[in-house]
């Protein structure tokens, strides 16, 4: 009798198409790859272990089934290594996402009508999900046998432990690949900051009167880079669960708390948005700027002043709104541009792709920024 518990002899193959489901398939890349004695090794230990002739790695491919690793195969199967879905038993498998164990595939209410039966001898039959890092099923760990197969819990439980074993590696080198993108991500991000910094260090020497405002200066930009640093650390995380990007409203509490007498001298207001973690490095610097200046010369200069930070999405653009009220009267433009706004406008065009406009109102300072969504929202 057959063992194939789940009854679901309704499934939905549907399921084989599902494109999530694939994509996890297609970044494992083992389809169309060479032999590896990795999963060679789990067939040879299967063929044996249960005294079946043929046994395979199956991946479960859109239109096909390109089996990774096989023994026992023979003819055209054993030459490309694949067949069309018609003769597949572990599309099955991967559509119920649950093991099939067939004794006699002729009587069976899922595969008798399968080519499979004819064209590769396929009788006796025990297919064990294999799933992708991501959870998907992407294929099959089988067992076959030319003639109907009385299978024991001992051989399914072989069967179930070298899926596992093949589960292993596909982990085990989606982990190795996250670590070298981390490694270059790192090496990125690291040569971005020093050549930033080594910038920062020169024309803040040459617009800075003396070795003490030079360093009080230098010391406030170097503090807003790594605190917007250290808002997107867990993007360089193995753990995927982990945050990719910054808030952006938590973003602008953060560099503005230092200058901020209270909480209460802030209001934001905007959209939930995360901004991407090179987008966080560039914001970080202009609102350094903004808040300082605010802080030195506009509204959080005076007790009475306050600042509102607002944004929301124009078309395809970003617009944040920097609002500053109740400071000092503004009584006409300023006599000079510090590096400062040099810094503001250059990180804005060319970091963030973006536009600024600055309004010098006799009640305080408004800067829009205009910045495209996609050069600063995170996915």
């Amino acid at each position: 009798m057959d063992k194939t518990k789940e009854g679901q002899f309704d499934h939905d193959l549907g399921k084989v198409q599902d494109a999530e489901r694939l994509t996890a398939l297609q970044k494992t890349g083992l389809l169309d790859s060479a032999p590896e004695r990795e999963f060679d090794r789990t067939t040879r230990i299967a063929t044996r272990a249960l005294g079946v002739p043929v046994s395979l790695v199956s991946l479960v491919d859109e239109d096909r089934q390109f089996f990774k690793s096989q023994v026992g195969l023979s003819g055209l199967a054993e030459k490309r290594r694949q067949t069309g879905l018609s003769q597949s038993f572990c599309k099955h498998v991967v559509a119920m996402d649950t093991p099939l164990i067939v004794e006699d595939a002729r009587d069976h209410p899922i595969v008798r009508e399968n080519e499979a039966i004819t064209a590769l001898s396929v009788v006796g039959y025990a297919g064990i999900p294999i799933h992708a890092p991501d959870g998907h099923a992407i294929g099959s760990f089988c067992a076959i046998t030319p003639e109907p197969h009385n299978w024991s819990d001992d051989d399914i439980a072989v069967l179930k432990d070298l899926a596992s074993m093949i589960e292993t590696e596909l982990r085990l080198r989606h982990e190795a690949w996250q670590r070298q993108l981390l490694m270059q991500e790192m090496s990125h991000r690291l040569g971005n900051l020093f050549t930033l910094a080594a910038g920062m260090v020169s024309l803040t020497s040459r617009t800075t009167a003396t070795k003490e405002d030079m360093t009080n200066v230098l010391r406030g930009r170097l503090t807003a880079l790594s605190k917007a640093h250290n808002m997107i650390l867990p993007d360089l995380s193995l753990d995927q669960s982990s945050p990719k990007s910054a808030g952006l409203a938590q973003l602008v509490a953060t560099i503005t708390e230092p200058h901020l007498s209270s909480k209460e001298r802030l209001t934001i207001d905007g959209q939930a948005m995360t901004v991407t973690s090179a987008a966080t490095q560039a914001f970080a610097l202009v609102l350094h700027e903004l808040a300082t200046n605010a802080a030195k010369y506009g509204a959080l200069s005076a007790g009475e002043g306050w600042l509102e930070v607002s944004w929301n999405t124009v078309g395809h653009n970003l617009v944040l709104d920097w609002t500053e009220q109740g400071g000092p009267k503004i009584t006409g433009l300023p006599e000079r541009r510090g590096f400062g706004s040099q810094l503001i406008d250059m990180t804005v065009q060319s970091d963030l792709g973006g536009s600024l406009e600055t309004e010098w109102l006799p009640n305080g300072l408004h800067v829009r920024l205009t910045v495209p969504l996609d050069r600063v929202a995170a996915a």
